[in-house]
């Protein structure tokens, strides 16, 4: 019997990146990972405006990326960039009773920082602790819907459909979730190209997340991370004592991890695709290919 195959694909401005997973027995095996740089008249990544400036060519490239790694399979599990949407931490007096209101709720609360209109906006949520005061942290994903649906159309034209869809930070998130001490507090930067985010997690709770995009300069990276530092530290004191972690696809990766250094006052551990041969990848940096099988390892 033929094993099953799992696919995840990341879109980013820089490059799409598709990886292919199968079960080996109680083992994950990585069976193909393909990368592609789309032209930038084909998308043009945005929360507010049409993402798909060029449906027939996008159409195209995703064929182009997971024809060769698919083998008949059409499930996927897409990463959207953060600037697509919006991912926000919040925080509730009480569970709720169904789903769906926990949906009205929400939108409701976060109406200003949703990235359309709270009718025409999707979200999705999860609850991811507990504030001292006993309010209910919870974790929002926010995208308008009809930006959604351009993508799931699109993707359904290439013969392929997007049974998850998730923003990069929490694909990279749960890729090296098995890395980190959940007992203790830590934080993971990642530079992903033009896209930093932070997530400071508390007793593997995240406390604190933000995404956003900067330019691809070491200076930028410090200085932001530096804003983000001094309110945060206010905030939560503990994460001055919590391991640090860095994912980037840079290949100035030393400068950067040297800057983080200076921010954190520690040393800073650079994250690898630890749990895959990566011999067969020509990209320089091959964990630049965590996002993707991190969200095809969610479909298993």
């Amino acid at each position: 019997m033929k094993r099953r195959t799992f696919l995840g694909l990341d879109l980013a401005a820089h490059s799409f990146r598709a990886a292919a997973l199968r079960r080996q027995g109680r083992e994950i095996e990585l069976v193909g990972a393909r990368m592609l740089s789309p032209a930038p008249e084909v998308i043009r990544f945005s929360a507010h405006e049409p993402n798909l400036l060029d449906r027939f060519r996008f159409v195209s490239q995703v064929r182009e990326i997971l024809g060769p790694l698919a083998e008949r399979e059409e499930r996927i599990a897409l990463t959207l960039p953060e600037s697509t949407g919006r991912i926000l931490l919040t925080e509730v007096e009480a569970g709720f009773k169904t789903h769906q209101e926990g949906e009205e709720i929400l939108k409701w609360q976060l109406k200003s920082s949703l990235p359309g209109d709270p009718a025409a906006t999707r979200i999705d949520y999860q609850f991811v602790g507990q504030t001292e005061s006993g309010k209910l942290r919870v974790l929002v994903a926010a995208i308008r819907q009809d930006i959604l649906a351009e993508y799931e159309d699109a993707l359904e034209e290439a013969g392929f459909g997007a049974v998850l869809i998730d923003f990069h930070a929490m694909n990279l998130y749960s890729y090296y979730l098995p890395r980190f001490n959940l007992d203790e507090s830590f934080v993971l930067v990642s530079v992903d190209g033009g896209a930093l985010s932070v997530h400071f997690n508390v007793q593997g709770h995240p406390v604190y997340l933000r995404a956003k995009s900067v330019l691809c300069e070491v200076e930028s990276i410090f200085q932001e991370l530096s804003r983000t530092l001094v309110l945060v530290n206010k905030s939560f004191p503990q994460l001055r004592k919590a391991a640090v972690f860095m994912h980037s696809d840079w290949e100035q990766e030393q400068a950067l991890r040297q800057a983080l250094e200076v921010c954190f006052e520690k040393e800073v551990q650079i994250l690898d695709l630890h749990k895959y041969a990566v011999a067969t990848m020509s990209h320089a940096q091959p964990q630049v290919m965590a996002a993707a099988i991190g969200a095809a390892e969610r479909l298993m």
